[in-house]
């Protein structure tokens, strides 16, 4: 199920035929908030779209779809499952992320969303509450990443920030608080890449440098420059090294890392 970024919603008290209907087709007054995000959560059969002026929309997709593909009787109900509105973001809603659909660790009740207010909200989606606001970069959220398995524990209940401001945070969802600020890129990250079995966040840079973090500790461990650059993050990249523990580590002793 496809969104089209850019499409309205319309404000007011409308009933969940209406919001079902208007969240496809995307056909209201242009005064209407954009829709500027969205996820679909398999397991719940939901649609979870962010909107322009900060809220977020929770409808049923099974309904959802069939207001919009299908024709027949279903039109004429009434009687359709509620919407759910989250409201807690001063700004346009940039990413959505439920990191239950990347990997069964994470709280099944936990929603996760970045806005332009560079605030990240954790949500309660059972009961719609807003369960605590990370306030710990610069500029307005880009991305929101889930940690890979292999992963320390501690780092294995966070997810992965990426702001305007070129840094990049673990936030951590079980101790609400922020485990790590990576904040010293010089320019925008455009790739995160890791290392789990030597505790190693990798971030790399638009200019082509990649900056090596330490996410225990939140130490930057190096930086690395040109080719070299390159090869580690192609190395991140092989599904052999993912699994192998044994394999070549970046240590300060190998000189293509250096």
């Amino acid at each position: 199920v496809t969104l089209v970024d850019g499409g309205d919603l319309a404000h007011g008290d409308l009933d969940n035929h209406q919001i079902c209907t208007w969240i496809m087709t995307c056909t209201v007054p242009t005064l209407a908030p954009q829709l500027t995000s969205h996820i679909f959560l398999p397991a719940l059969c939901r649609l979870v779209v962010g909107r322009g002026d900060g809220s977020i929309v929770l409808v049923p997709a099974t309904q959802t779809i069939m207001l919009h593909l299908l024709a027949g009787r279903h039109h004429k109900y009434t009687a359709w499952p509620s919407h759910q509105l989250l409201q807690g973001h001063r700004g346009r809603v940039n990413c959505l992320l439920y990191p239950n659909n990347e990997n069964p660790r994470y709280d099944a009740s936990h929603l996760v969303s970045g806005g332009i207010d560079f605030s990240v909200c954790l949500w309660d989606i059972g009961s719609g509450a807003l369960l605590h606001r990370f306030s710990c970069h610069g500029g307005e959220l880009q991305r929101l990443v889930v940690p890979p398995p292999g992963v320390s524990t501690r780092v294995g209940h966070c997810v992965c920030g990426v702001a305007s401001d070129h840094s990049v945070s673990l936030l951590s969802l079980k101790e609400s608080r922020c485990v790590m600020l990576a904040s010293r890129q010089i320019f925008p990250v455009s790739q995160v890449k890791w290392k789990p079995q030597d505790d190693f966040l990798l971030l790399g840079c638009t200019d082509g440098s990649l900056y090596i973090w330490q996410m225990e500790t939140g130490h930057l461990d190096r930086v690395v420059t040109g080719m070299a650059a390159q090869e580690v993050l192609e190395a991140c990249a092989s599904p052999a090294c993912a699994r192998d523990r044994k394999s070549t580590r970046l240590n300060s002793s190998h000189p293509r890392y250096l």
